[in-house]
């Protein structure tokens, strides 16, 4: 299976609730995309997107900082490779229920 990974260079990330074990909810948290893997990445295969999920921006930006949350989401791969891996990787997850509503930061 080929595989390529791209690590995220630009400033995309979205605005979303993110529950936690033992019922907390860290509301408006940052969550960013820290890593694509295509395999197969041809029209039907898959990608994995590694998303990190911080309290806030500030938080991400802040030296040290840890994600809240680790996440690792299956998408399909771009129909056409004349797409923005990136901002379709982003637009994918926005579909996702857990990203229901989330705003682009």
């Amino acid at each position: 299976m080929a595989k390529r990974s791209t690590s995220v260079r630009r400033a995309m990330a979205l605005i979303a609730d993110i529950p936690l074990a033992g019922g907390i909810t860290v509301e408006g948290a940052y969550h960013r995309i820290e890593r694509v893997e295509l395999y197969s990445p041809r029209s039907g295969g898959s990608m994995s997107v590694e998303v990190a999920a911080y309290k806030d921006a500030a938080t991400r930006n802040a030296d040290e900082s840890s994600p809240v949350a680790c996440i690792t989401y299956a998408i399909p791969v771009p129909p056409t490779r004349d797409v923005n891996i990136m901002e379709y990787a982003y637009n994918e997850l926005k579909q996702l229920s857990s990203y229901e509503g989330a705003l682009d930061a």
